[in-house]
């Protein structure tokens, strides 16, 4: 072969491999969006965005990864719209021809891809509707016919919940929908936020465990590291996938409820080589209050959605809607025509809507059974007569704003509520309250901020009276306790949290010696719920128990000077507090009549006679919460009085030598015996732990801030908080609060029968210590009748 042949071959070979490396550089290289497959190809694909807000994770809405259809709405594969407001903008590079779409998201919402040629005005190509199928489901659309270069996509509508995994667009409708897309099943995000939740609560408890007095620096600050790194990977995806579900917001409240126990335990029972860090236990049950506090407040996640202004609010809408119409407009609609005066503003800004509603159901406040819109239309027509002119448009233009911040469909779901049933007294404070004010969320979310100030300055008083570690423990079971939540709680409402304030300031009143002061708060308390008058009736427990002890040692009812020098200050207490309570039944009686009293009890009298599934009580443990709740009660009525009698004989006991803020508080635990209180009036056992003594001033080193017993009762609140974490992955409500019945009153038993027995070994040293101390004084008399039979025989023997 000649050279020039050779020359011409290895051109040729050279020129193959050339050819062959082009073809594989453009197979294996990465693919340009929107080309290599015609008119066909998804224009989205790989992009990256353009521009975002408020949207996490936008690279998941362009690499090819779908979820399976019904899969978690948030995962590390979903795009999560964190905002209704947020957006992400896409740059497809020339003005394309858009002709199908396919993308996969929440089932419940609906997301808008709109296309703009100049970046600057868009206009809607595409809204992919909700479906019924539950979790990600995709959707498609063929046949569109626009030109864009730049897209956008947004979302409304639904539950709020927005993400989205993958999103496709095509120039030319493909053969199928969606293109070819890697499915992958993500872990869900919540998962993985109960995962970290569950490790920094294991890492707290390795903190006070490991934490001893008087260890070496370097042994704390390895103590202090696993909770550290736990706690940065835990608030590392909270922000990641904030806001949280209320699933998460609980187990953060069970968490922190075992470790306050953990910390209280650690302090307690400690081995003698290794006591407690005191300065570590502390710093928990501080970090495990505040964590409380906040967790009552859904770790700042707001629980309601201003329809109007678009976004999430703090604002209580379902419980101002009823409260703050009644109030302010008390002298109007009263306890029962506020319903009805709600149509009737609805009807003037709708007048042709009557037929429409006719048959929408109302409650009749009147006997509170449900009615409709129809058979109510006398009532309707006639509510406006009630008011002034320039008190009706006031009305109106109230009801106009709930309608509008609601949504007219949860307005009207409103109507199947009892109403407002506060006293009168409340009723009168925030009838010159909101008289001073138009609704609005911005003038809510001030009157919100009463009860955070109450309940601030009242776990400060605790602190201040009763000790640190007792405030802690207060503030851990403020948040940690469901009984709060019925889809909401209180957070957000109105002075909803006032009266159990009240109590709190009594209690350190009493215990500082501020008697009168105690009468004024506990009146005061009483005449905003019912309740706290148990507290008030209670304080003559330890006072029927220094009767019996006086008859049985001096055999005599002690004389008007006793009574009085040993027990003045109740006296005081309860004077104060009946002068209050007059003054203030008068004060409201005259501002909204002395009939509000009246009917106000018949209403609460008939809210009591029905069964309610949210109710927990001493009634709903025997007797259930179904419909036949009466007849199962009569059938059961003696095994019902029987376990009343029982606990007021538990709580009497548990009052035997107590001080008197300990037996006002043990008077709270009637509240669930005698009354039957809807589940966010048991919030009250945030209070329940100033039962206990805390030492203030610890004189030794082994000496402990709580006696054995009074441990106990701290640790059976916080086991009751713990497990009402299971309560709520049960999802029939009846059930659901039924079981928070028996954790209650299981932990209740506990409580009394540890503090009974406590008193009453103490009431026996106590006596046996007296007795040596003075044999005279308790050495049984014989009875009258023994003296004269010895008398007698005394006389025969010497006559």
């Amino acid at each position: 072969m000649g050279s020039w042949t050779k020359a011409l071959l290895l051109r040729r070979v050279a020129g193959l491999l050339a050819v062959l490396a082009v073809l594989v550089t453009l197979g294996c290289g990465k693919r340009v969006p929107g080309v290599g497959a015609g008119d066909a190809a998804n224009l989205l694909a790989g992009l990256k965005a353009q521009k975002s807000r408020h949207v996490r994770c936008t690279a998941c809405l362009t690499d090819g990864i779908a979820a399976p259809d019904g899969g978690y709405w948030k995962t590390e594969g979903t795009a999560v719209f964190e905002r209704a407001e947020g957006f992400v903008e896409y740059d497809l590079g020339s003005v394309r021809r858009i002709r199908a779409a396919w993308a996969q998201g929440d089932n419940n919402d609906s997301y808008q891809i709109a296309g703009s040629t100049d970046g600057a005005v868009y206009t809607t190509l595409w809204i992919a509707e909700p479906v019924s199928r539950p979790g990600l489901q995709g959707r498609a659309r063929t046949r569109l016919d626009a030109r864009a270069r730049y897209v956008r996509l947004t979302a409304s509508g639904g539950d709020g919940n927005y993400s989205l995994t993958e999103v496709q667009l095509f120039a030319e409708s493909p053969k199928t929908l969606p293109a070819p897309v890697h499915t992958v099943s993500g872990i869900a995000k919540n998962v993985e936020v109960r995962t970290h939740i569950l490790g920094f609560g294991l890492a707290l408890i390795g903190l006070v465990a490991l934490a001893y007095r008087k260890a070496p620096f370097w042994w704390l600050g390895l103590s202090f590291v696993p909770a550290l790194a736990a706690g940065y990977a835990l608030v590392s995806i909270l922000l990641e996938t904030w806001p949280q579900e209320q699933r998460e917001v609980s187990l953060v409240r069970g968490t922190i409820a075992v470790v306050a126990g953990a910390a209280l335990l650690r302090e307690l029972w400690a081995p003698a080589r290794f006591p407690a860090h005191r300065g570590v236990v502390l710093g928990v049950l501080g970090f495990c209050g505040v964590v409380g506090f906040l967790a009552f407040y859904n770790l700042g996640v707001p629980q309601f959605r201003d329809h109007e202004l678009g976004k999430s609010t703090y604002v209580h809408q379902l419980d101002l809607r009823q409260y703050y119409p009644t109030a302010k407009y008390f002298p109007e609609v009263g306890y029962r025509s506020m319903y009805e005066a709600d149509v009737a503003a609805y009807l003037e800004d709708h007048p042709r809507q009557v037929a429409s509603i006719a048959e929408r159901p109302l409650r009749n406040l009147g006997d509170l059974q449900m009615s409709t819109v129809r058979k109510q239309l006398e009532r309707i027509e006639a509510a406006p007569k009630s008011f002034s002119a320039d008190r009706w448009n006031e009305y109106k233009a109230d009801a106009r704003y709930f309608r509008s911040a609601m949504g007219e469909r949860a307005y009207f779901q409103t109507f199947y509520d009892m109403g407002g049933n506060a006293t009168p007294v409340w009723i009168a404070l925030t009838y010159v309250i909101f008289n001073q004010l138009e609704a609005s969320d911005a003038a809510f979310a001030r009157t919100a901020l009463f009860d955070v100030v109450l309940i601030l300055g009242a776990f400060l008083a605790v602190g201040l009276v009763f000790g640190p570690r007792t405030a802690f423990l207060s503030m851990v079971v403020f948040g940690a306790n469901d009984f709060i939540m019925y889809g909401s709680n209180w957070g957000g409402a109105t002075l909803r949290h006032d009266w159990m304030a009240y109590l709190a300031f009594g209690a350190c009143a009493l215990k500082r010696g501020r008697f009168a002061l105690a009468g004024v708060l506990f009146a005061l308390a009483t005449s905003m719920r019912a309740f706290p008058a148990l507290a008030l009736l209670c304080l003559t427990f330890p006072v029927a128990w220094w009767l019996i002890e006086h008859v049985r040692v001096h055999r005599r009812l002690p004389t008007r000077a006793e009574w009085w020098g040993e027990h003045r200050p109740l006296f005081v207490v309860l004077a104060a507090a009946a002068l209050t309570g007059a003054l203030l039944f008068l004060g409201s009686s005259l501002l909204l009549g002395f009939e509000a009293w009246g009917d106000w009890y018949a209403k609460v009298g008939q809210l009591s006679a029905d069964p309610h599934g949210n109710h927990i009580s001493l009634r709903s443990l025997i007797a259930g919460w179904d419909a036949d709740q009466p007849l199962v009660l009569a059938d059961r009525l003696l095994i019902f009085l029987t376990a009343v009698a029982f606990y007021v004989g538990l709580v009497f006991a548990a009052c035997r030598g107590q001080r008197y803020e300990q037996a006002a508080v043990l008077g709270l635990v009637l509240t669930p015996v005698f009354f039957y209180p809807a589940n966010y009036y048991i919030h009250l056992v945030w209070l329940l732990p100033l039962v206990m003594v805390e030492q203030r001033k610890l004189p030794g080193p082994d000496s402990l801030p709580f006696d054995p017993a009074h441990a106990q009762v701290g640790l059976a609140l916080l086991a009751l908080c713990a497990a009402q974490y299971f309560t709520v992955l049960e999802t029939d409500r009846g059930l659901h609060f039924y079981l928070a019945s028996v954790l209650l009153f299981a932990a209740l038993t506990f409580l009394l029968v540890t503090l009974a027995r406590r008193n009453a070994t103490v009431a026996v040293a106590v006596a046996v210590a007296s007795s040596a101390a003075d044999p005279v004084r308790d050495k049984p008399r014989p009875p009258a009748n023994v003296k004269r039979r010895r008398r007698t025989q005394a006389d025969d023997a010497a006559e």
